[in-house]
């Protein structure tokens, strides 16, 4: 029975440490992604307001990115900007081009929209400052709306995980402590190691993965 039950334990370590290693690797690079995308839109509404405050004191568009790009509190913004810096300047591209470029690969959607707008603004001539100022009230009501859902999303999940995450472990360690007392010694092994499993393995898998979870729903 011993052995039995060792079997049983190295196999299910083995089959947790090969699932985790596999959904890290699978998963990584749409991590990578999303990550550059929440610190893109985090940032973004501030970002536009340097820029329109930029624009609004007479900078070329040009040199809004060039400034910007030497910011590195805005993150990957800050990085976005360089590339349209470093295409205008070193490769001596038009700042249309630039632009239209690192929107078609930008993993946020919103500074899709920025670029875009950009683009159609300089190509018809309008005003960049009045572009500028319009996005940035925009972008700062929708960096608004996702900070409240995010907290009404952490306070459920909070509740979700004390009620059913925490008691329910609880739970289950005091029913299999008193099925260990009036069972016998087969029933005592098979409970020592589904106390294992929970407390050592399962409470922490699950654990990570919430604290996973809640980084992936924050909005900064």
């Amino acid at each position: 029975k011993s052995a039995m039950i060792g079997f049983i334990f190295s196999f299910t370590i083995t089959i947790f440490l090969e699932l985790g290693l596999f959904f890290m690797f699978y998963t990584y690079p749409t991590y990578t992604a999303n990550r550059r995308r929440k610190n893109i839109e985090s940032n973004l509404s501030f970002a536009t307001t340097y820029m329109a405050t930029l624009s609004s004191s007479g900078a070329p568009p040009s040199t809004m990115f060039r400034v910007l790009s030497k910011f590195t509190e805005y993150g990957e913004i800050s990085k976005e900007a360089e590339k349209i810096n470093r295409d205008v300047e070193v490769f001596g591209m038009d700042l249309v081009s630039a632009i239209r470029k690192n929107a078609g690969r930008s993993p946020s959607n919103e500074l899709k929209e920025l670029l875009w707008g950009l683009d159609t603004v300089l190509t018809t001539g309008g005003n960049v400052s009045d572009f500028l100022h319009e996005k940035s009230k925009s972008f700062m009501g929708e960096y608004r709306r996702r900070l409240q859902q995010y907290s009404q999303t952490l306070s459920l999940l909070i509740e979700v995980y004390l009620t059913v995450i925490l008691v329910g472990s609880i739970f289950f360690v005091i029913m299999s402590a008193l099925m260990s007392i009036f069972g016998g010694g087969e029933t005592n092994l098979f409970m020592s190691f589904m106390q294992f499993i929970v407390i050592f393995i399962g409470l922490p898998v699950v654990s990570t993965g919430f604290v996973v979870l809640i980084k992936m729903l924050s909005p900064s």
